[in-house]
Order: structure tokens, then sequence, then C-alpha cells
């Protein structure tokens, strides 16, 4: 038998550029191949859960109905009345969110100034768990009164959005008692050797009324036992918000 001649064909232009093409996708396929994608915290941005007041920007501009709970970055539907939404709480911040009172042709006139940590151990410096609802406060040089209206920041991931994301929403007024209801959850877990992250909870939306207005309030129900991975996932951004690595957007908004 003759031997077996070895094919000598140089490939084409177009067999070279598909190859090239071939392999550029091959590399870029590969995780390892890309630089780290540097985030400080001004560049990570932990979305915001609004609640959707009648009065609230984006009604106005028809992006969404009263009673929606909506994403604060992209404005996407997330609950409505009837239709909870399932989060893991595992971080809390209490803060005062301090408004500006004014009187404007014999109308009261509130405006946001700015949000203030709540210190509430006693033996530490800086402590102000107790200080007043109403007072005065030196604002540009001129006595000022305000209103202190205590506020929970509460953070969550939501385990069936399928994004590996925290948010963050903010509890005063009338949602105080909703805050407190996971709070003491939260409290419970660790007392019984448990993550601050082992129960979801559902957020439903109730409305309220009265001879004025309408507004609407969350109503906070203690759910299923978290999936370890669900408190892995938690516990990866508790560890991002202690080390300063992410800031909550809109810090101004309350529900």
């Amino acid at each position: 038998m003759g031997k077996r001649i070895k094919s000598t064909r140089e490939m084409t232009v177009s067999e070279l550029i598909a190859k090239r093409d071939a392999d550029i996708t091959a590399t870029a396929l590969n995780p390892m191949s890309w630089g780290r994608v540097n985030l400080t915290k001004n560049d990570l941005i932990i979305p915001r859960l609004q609640l959707v007041q009648a009065m609230s920007e984006v009604v106005t501009q028809k992006k969404a109905s009263p009673g929606e709970i909506r994403d604060s970055l992209n404005n996407s539907l997330l609950a409505k009345e009837g239709t909870p939404l399932e989060v893991l709480p595992f971080y809390s911040m209490k803060k005062f969110k301090v408004n500006k009172i004014s009187e404007v042709k014999g109308k009261t006139r509130k405006e946001f100034h700015k949000m203030v940590l709540i210190q509430d151990n006693p033996a530490a410096p800086g402590y102000n768990e107790e200080l007043a609802w109403n007072d005065e406060e030196m604002i540009g040089g001129v006595m000022t009164k305000i209103e202190r209206v205590r506020t929970y920041d509460l953070f969550f991931v939501i385990p069936k959005l399928g994004r590996d994301i925290a948010y963050v929403m903010s509890f005063a007024s009338s949602n105080i008692k909703a805050a407190k209801n996971i709070l003491l959850q939260m409290a419970l877990n660790q007392e019984a050797g448990k993550t601050p992250a082992a129960y979801c909870f559902n957020l439903d939306i109730v409305t309220k009324s009265n001879d004025d207005s309408t507004w609407y309030v969350i109503d906070a129900t203690l759910g299923r036992g978290a999936e370890e991975d669900e408190q892995g996932k938690a516990f990866k951004w508790y560890e991002r918000l202690q080390a300063g690595e992410a800031k909550a957007h809109s810090d101004d908004e309350s529900v």
C-alpha cells in the first residue's frame, strides 16, 4: 500500500478569519480573561424599595400607580396591593429624617433637610436617641423650626427576583409598626442561635384613608425559613455594608 499523503492545504482567508473570531469568542467567554470591575461605595448603589403614594413624583409623571412598590433605580414594578413581595431582611440602621418647618400663607410647609444616624448607646459619644420630635436648630445662621422623624432603614435581598442584589427600604410614621415587627424577629432569630436572616417576610400594601386623603402602608408578615444559600447571599451584602463598599440610593425618601 502506498503512503497516505498528508494534506498541506493552507487555510483560506475566510477560514483564518473564522478561526480568529472563534478564538476571541472562546477567550471572551472565560471569566478569568476579564479584568475586575472596580467599584467603590460611590458606584455600588443599593436600590431603594419605594412605596408609591398619590403625591409621588412617579405618579405625576404617569410612570407608576399609587400603592405599588417600585425599584428606585429602574422603576421596575416589584409588588402591588394583594401581591406581596417576599424579602429576606439582614441589616438595619436607625436615623432621624430632619425636616425644616415653615409657615407659608397660613399653611405649614415641610422641607427635607438631612438624615442623621441615631446613636442609641447612652455610654457612647453622640448619644441622640431621646432627641425631641419638634425642636429648633441653627440652619444657615437662622434658628429654624425642625421635626425629627424616626426612620428605620431595613436592608433586604429578594430571593425570587433572580438577581444577586440588595435593596433598602425606609420605614417611618405609619410604617414603623412593620419595621419593628421585622426587627423583633431578627432579634429572636439570634436569641434562638440562628442568623438575623433566618426567615423571610412578606411585604403587602394596605390602603388607609380618612375624610381628607388616601395613603398606603406596609404590612409585614413572617414567611418561610430562608435557605442556606439565601442567607449566604444576604451575608455577602452585610459584609459589603460593614466595609463601606456600598451605599443606599435616594437617602431622603421614606415610605
